[in-house]
């Protein structure tokens, strides 16, 4: 990838879970609040096009969780068309060890805390 390569819309993104209450444990789905955004209208995600699974994980142990000091639970795949089909934008970045961030333009902070996105 270089730094001017554009996301695909079937191009996969990941989002790294550390928190038990991001996942259900009885059928390992993704609660929604795993992709609510920050502070900054922001959720990050990272390019994994092309690697192994194995190597995602690395990513998210070295670049995520031992950062933030937790563990790793598990994560959420998801495409960039998805992502795009709720108005939201993705910042492309070059390398899979850059996070790259999901902007949520115009979310109210009444829509962050119910879990609403924009419509």
């Amino acid at each position: 990838m270089t730094s001017c390569e554009a996301l695909s819309p079937v191009e996969p993104l990941a989002r790294f879970i550390l928190q038990k209450g991001y996942f259900r444990p009885s059928d390992t789905s993704v609660k929604h609040n795993a992709f609510m955004p920050n502070k900054n209208g922001e959720t990050s995600v990272y390019r994994i096009q092309r690697l192994a699974d194995e190597e995602v994980y690395q990513i998210g142990r070295e670049h995520v969780a031992s950062i933030l000091g937790r563990p790793l639970l598990g994560r959420a795949d998801v495409l960039t068309s998805d992502v795009l089909e709720l108005s939201l934008r993705v910042e492309p970045e070059p390398s899979p060890i850059v996070c790259t961030p999901i902007l949520f333009p115009g979310l109210t902070r009444s829509q962050k805390e119910n879990g609403d996105g924009p419509n």
